[in-house]
């Protein structure tokens, strides 16, 4: 199945159902296909044809994962299959939304879902800037809080602590810095960080 026929059946539903949304977003180094809006949050929205490379997939979704907690992945169920068996034990990726084509229809073969909301700055495509940021807290972010009020931690002790890999734990605590949660502390070696703000407990929500 192309990418052309999901895409505007997908621009077709948005239409019919007066959701808004926007085509060709740049985030970061990535992009995607569409931002939609539905409960007052942002979605992102990648399609892939049957042809697809799994892998270089696999990395888009992370890249936009840094930038939106709320992600679907639109695509022929064959290609739908492979992805979740690729990614069965990817704490990543498990939440990402599955949404296939049945006789021309959308169907939703699982609803994007995460621990806390959170939308980071992207951009338009064609030079259009749009900037919209939101910072939720994470159950996560609150046992990195509470666990290390008055000390200075490592990467290394964050995954420990929340017994994940050192490159989730890594970007769990630069999203904390780039919300000035956490900052940097300049003299240590390894890289160590200090808690700035304990921010208000917010109960995480599913998207």
């Amino acid at each position: 199945m192309k990418e052309i026929i999901i895409k505007q059946t997908l621009e077709n539903y948005f239409i019919n159902q007066k959701i808004p949304f926007e085509r060709s977003v740049s985030i970061k180094n990535s992009s995607v296909d569409f931002v939609f809006d539905r409960d007052g949050k942002k979605h992102f929205a990648i399609i892939k044809s049957s042809r697809a490379k799994l892998h270089s997939t696999i990395g888009q979704l992370i890249s936009a994962k840094r930038t939106c907690s709320s992600i679907f992945l639109i695509a022929p169920s064959g290609f739908i299959k492979n992805f979740q068996q690729a990614t069965a034990h990817s704490r990543d990726l498990t939440d990402v939304g599955l949404i296939t084509l049945v006789k021309g229809n959308l169907t939703i073969l699982r609803q994007s879902s995460s621990e806390g909301y959170y939308l980071n700055e992207y951009q338009q495509a064609k030079n259009k800037p749009q900037m919209q940021k939101e910072f939720i807290i994470t159950k996560d972010d609150m046992k990195i809080v509470s666990n290390f009020p008055r000390t200075v931690f490592l990467i290394s002790d964050v995954a420990k602590l929340l017994n994940v890999k050192l490159s989730l734990a890594q970007r769990k605590v630069m999203r904390l810095k780039q919300a000035k949660v956490v900052e940097e502390v300049a003299s240590s070696y390894p890289k160590g960080f200090r808690i700035c703000i304990v921010p208000e407990k917010t109960t995480p929500t599913d998207v």
